[in-house]
């Protein structure tokens, strides 16, 4: 019988924390793995990042099966009183990251019939005191989720939270 072929992932958020457990988990069962993370090399926040993240990703692994955003950063703080920089990087990390990489994968996905994984975090069913942007980029990425899942269905990529 024919050994499978191991999965080819690319895990952004991996420099720590949730992103580098999966990394290191499947890694451990076979699969080819590149993992970036903003303290690697790799600001995945805005268009052309997320793309030069999917190329490199791409020709080191030869494609890509899967893509694992586990990137996020949460500021805990009154709305009011927060810095610009501080909401910019907030929506930069949990939302536009997750956009801009999931267009840069389409094409890579569409062709080993991969799958798209987003994280998100309980604080998208209700937003709370404190976490008022955190909040909203989570429950924007569970719309997301949702969306791209219809849309892609018929390129045969799964897109799951």
């Amino acid at each position: 019988m024919k050994e499978p072929t191991p999965q080819v992932a690319l895990v952004t958020g991996a420099s720590r924390g949730i992103g580098a457990a999966i990394a290191a988990e499947l890694t451990g069962v076979g699969a080819r793995v590149h993992a970036v993370g903003r303290s690697t090399d790799a600001d995945v926040t805005t268009a052309s990042g997320a793309e030069v993240a999917l190329t490199k990703a791409a020709q080191k692994l030869g494609g890509i099966d899967d893509l694992i955003v586990t990137a996020g950063v949460l500021h805990k703080g009154d709305l009011a009183s927060q810095e610009a920089s501080v909401i910019e990087e907030t929506l930069a990390v949990n939302l536009a990251a997750s956009v801009y990489l999931a267009r840069a994968a389409h094409a890579h996905l569409m062709a080993s019939r991969g799958s798209l994984t987003l994280f998100t975090s309980s604080s998208f069913t209700k937003g709370r005191a404190e976490y008022a942007v955190y909040s909203a980029t989570k429950a924007a990425i569970v719309n997301l989720t949702q969306a791209l899942a219809d849309e892609w269905i018929g390129a045969s990529i799964r897109v799951n939270a």
